[in-house]
């Protein structure tokens, strides 16, 4: 893989992004450790080639499918691109329509690190000094537009969306709902492991951070997996040296792999509107709430997508969950994935919320959704209650009833509030 060559002094946009940034030594702009330049420097920026056609900033090659459909996919930059600031170009959706900032488009970039290839969007004229990056659920490969919008429009903070290219689709676990793996992509044969996979995130929260963020705060938003992306780079990564606030909705869902694959059982869990509460059955929770629940690590009951991309990393068809019956032992390489027992570091020297939507009013078969407790919850409880804040920060957890999960990225303006609290923004024009 070409790697990306830091230069002897790094761009920093001093106002708005569409500004030619001054040229400034990167020792006196950001006080970066060398491992956040590291992280940075593994990322390439590719030189665009049509912009409605996003994805034509790479050669992919694309491995023969297997006897299950599983099959490798690496990505390189056909030209890379020596300056970013040239290289920038009109953003598109990864099916072609213009993504706007009022009447002119945003702007984009592609990229390519470890293999994989992703892009950014980014608003140009927004003049505060605080930045978001936004990075979905799934696989990551759709952009996060409406709370990009909502951002935009309520306060002056630069909104940064980042949107891996599809990977790896599986068409074959559901042919009628495809879903595309985007970062958890295997680009070669062999097995990988979440938190390598992971350091791909990472670089790409660093990388903002160096060149279009700057040094005031700066913060994170996930749903769904998408937590899992910008927590991972946390806890297996350290990126909190530059990250200052992080927004997990829905997530994450790999404390325990071997759990939501069913092969291994839990006996206790927390309760689903305090997650701070230890319980062994759903009575223990009932004085919060007659509907309250206690959750443990488990399988969720769309079983087909949860398997995909666990079998998918691992090369593997170990996570089978309508066959598990929690006596058959586990499969090592999985734990070698979870966040229960891999190295990390807990203490995080940042705030961070967790936001659950529980009890959806709509049926999990019908709709696709449900809530969180439909999605891992149990597993997200586990991670929330192993986070350590480091001294002066802060960690909360929010559970909304009746609503399903990621609801506050679809539906009216819960996500926006609790940015605009979390990261401390100013309205737009103040």
């Amino acid at each position: 893989m070409l790697r990306f060559k830091a230069l002897g002094c790094r761009p920093r946009l001093a106002s708005a992004l569409a500004a030619l940034p001054i040229m400034l030594c990167c020792g006196a702009v950001s006080g970066s450790s060398e491992h956040i330049l590291q992280l940075a420097g593994d990322l390439q920026i590719c030189k665009p080639q049509d912009p409605q056609n996003p994805a034509s900033a790479f050669d992919i090659a694309l491995s023969a499918a297997d006897e299950n459909g599983d099959y490798w996919v690496a990505y390189r930059c056909k030209e890379a691109c020596a300056d970013w600031r040239q290289c920038q170009a009109p953003a598109h959706s990864a099916k072609g329509e213009a993504l706007m900032e009022g009447d002119a488009p945003k702007q984009a970039l592609a990229f390519v690190v470890d293999r994989m290839g992703g892009h950014l969007a980014y608003t140009a004229r927004q003049g505060g000094d605080k930045t978001l990056l936004l990075h979905e659920g799934g696989g990551g490969t759709i952009f996060m537009r409406r709370l990009s919008g909502q951002v935009e429009g309520a306060s002056d903070a630069k909104v940064v969306m980042a949107r891996w290219d599809a990977g790896y689709t599986d068409a074959v676990s559901s042919p009628e709902w495809p879903v595309e793996w985007g970062w958890f992509t295997r680009t070669s044969p062999p097995a990988a492991r979440v938190p390598d996979l992971n350091r791909r995130v990472a670089s790409l929260i660093a990388w903002v951070h160096e060149h279009l963020a700057g040094p005031a705060d700066f913060g994170t938003v996930g749903c769904s997996m998408g937590t899992q992306a910008t927590l991972g780079a946390v806890y297996w990564h350290e990126v909190d040296e530059v990250v200052d606030y992080q927004l997990m909705i829905g997530g994450p869902g790999l404390w325990d792999i071997n759990a939501g694959c069913g092969l291994r059982r839990y006996p206790s869990g927390f309760c689903d509107l305090d997650a701070r509460r230890a319980c062994s059955s759903d009575a223990d929770c009932r004085d919060l709430s007659e509907r309250s629940e206690c959750n443990k690590p488990r399988p969720i009951p769309v079983t087909w997508m949860y398997e995909s991309v666990i079998n998918h990393v691992h090369a593997t068809q170990a996570c089978n969950i309508l066959e598990a019956d929690g006596n058959s032992g586990t499969y090592a390489p999985f734990d070698e994935s979870s966040f229960a027992f891999t190295q990390g570091d807990w203490d995080f020297n940042l705030n961070i919320d967790f936001q659950m939507d529980v009890w959806a009013p709509v049926n999990l078969k019908e709709s696709g959704f449900g809530g969180d407790e439909n999605w891992a919850m149990g597993h997200a409880m586990r991670v929330f209650n192993s986070i350590r804040p480091t001294a002066g920060r802060e960690k909360s957890w929010r559970a909304t009833t009746d609503s399903n999960h990621c609801d506050p990225m679809a539906e009216g303006d819960q996500a926006l509030r609790m940015l605009m609290s979390g990261m401390n923004l100013e309205p737009a024009g103040q």
